[in-house]
């Protein structure tokens, strides 16, 4: 389930005041990272409206960033981290149109745990990963959803230039909660 935020009316940039929104710059992504936000939208855009064939844009803006090989991997580790989140989660998924000048600039609240789920696993950070995990996932098992992240994240990490790769993360710990 996916939820845009297309304004009702027409107008766009008017968000419901209640959602808290993050402009992107906040966060600080890389080039990587907004392709791959970017993709994540067009995704979204997919599953909320079958009938627009967003995720072939998907594909190609993954294809423009980092090439035909490597995009089509990104492209589809965004796509597998998506549906087995889309598989997990009960409630919708709210995401911003990507297409929208005025609303793009800004992260709904779930691109934004995407996006520091992401981070965290990049980095190595095994408990920012894991709460952000179970947010997303709405404490239902994250195992899977947590796979297609860190083969996501893998991929990031393999094409960074070097100067954007951390001098070996902390070995990465993982928290298990039961209940």
């Amino acid at each position: 389930m996916t939820s845009s935020n297309q304004p009702e009316n027409g107008k766009h940039g008017h968000f419901n005041q209640a959602e808290q929104r993050v402009s992107v710059s906040h966060i600080g992504l890389s080039t990587a990272e907004q392709t791959v936000l970017h993709s994540l939208r067009l995704f979204c855009m997919s599953y909320a409206n079958p009938g627009y064939h967003a995720w072939e844009d998907a594909f190609e803006s993954c294809a423009k960033t980092f090439g035909p090989e490597d995009g089509s991997k990104i492209g589809l580790a965004v796509m597998n981290a998506m549906r087995s989140l889309r598989q997990t989660r009960m409630t919708c998924f709210s995401f911003t149109n990507p297409g929208c000048p005025c609303c793009r600039h800004k992260l709904a609240k779930h691109e934004h745990q995407f996006m520091l789920l992401l981070k965290a696993v990049q980095n190595g950070d095994g408990l920012a990963r894991q709460a952000n995990a179970v947010i997303l996932c709405e404490g239902v098992s994250s195992s899977k959803f947590l796979t297609h992240m860190e083969e996501l994240a893998g991929h990031l990490i393999a094409l960074a230039p070097a100067k954007e790769k951390s001098p070996s993360p902390a070995p990465r710990k993982r928290l298990k909660f039961t209940s």
